[in-house]
């Protein structure tokens, strides 16, 4: 099943001017996962909450950003050595440094008592975890709202038998809304 960030109920109590009786659940259902990948793409991530698994080589330093954030829990991390007989330990989860300004941008930072004090370059790791938000923001559902309004524009005449194609960001508003929400990555 397609994530979709707002219910078709949801959407047709939001007070954004469009007469909806021509469209069917299905259909509607249909345009908010449009939307909804919309928001991700824009967004370049993924905001409802989910437990991920990932692969890195290690760069030498005692943290790593992952893809998906803010950052929920660490379940397990293992390190698995870059040589001909690769050798795989394990990461205590709970030796993880964690607060929630680190947690907030997915900032994983290994503890003193460690097993490794570094992700080493000679070594790829795996890190399961869980990231993204138990309850969407407000900003989230109603910008996927709007994409939803966005994509049926055309069609105020009547319901189409065919879905819309995935337009291109086209509002300011969405923008503003989800700009606060887009990967930004450098400096975190």
């Amino acid at each position: 099943m397609a994530r979709k960030y707002i219910t078709a109920t949801g959407f047709k109590d939001k007070p954004l001017g469009i007469a909806l009786r021509q469209y069917s659940s299905d259909q509607l259902d249909s345009l908010i996962e449009i939307a909804t990948e919309q928001v991700e793409t824009f967004c370049e991530r993924i905001f409802e909450q989910t437990t991920y698994t990932e692969t890195f080589v290690g760069d030498g330093s005692s943290t790593y950003l992952t893809l998906q954030y803010p950052l929920i829990s660490v379940t397990s991390i293992s390190q698995t050595t870059i040589a001909t007989t690769p050798v795989t330990t394990s990461i205590t989860a709970n030796t993880i440094i964690r607060t929630s300004e680190t947690d907030k941008f997915g900032k994983v930072r290994l503890g003193p008592a460690s097993e490794i004090e570094v992700f080493s370059p000679d070594a790829k790791y795996t890190i399961v975890y869980t990231a993204g938000y138990a309850t969407l923001p407000p900003a989230i559902k109603h910008a996927t709202a709007l994409f939803v309004s966005e994509l049926v524009k055309p069609d105020y005449g009547g319901a189409q038998d065919t879905t819309p194609e995935i337009i291109p960001l086209s509002s300011q508003q969405i923008a503003d809304l989800l700009s606060i929400y887009r990967r930004r990555r450098i400096g975190v």
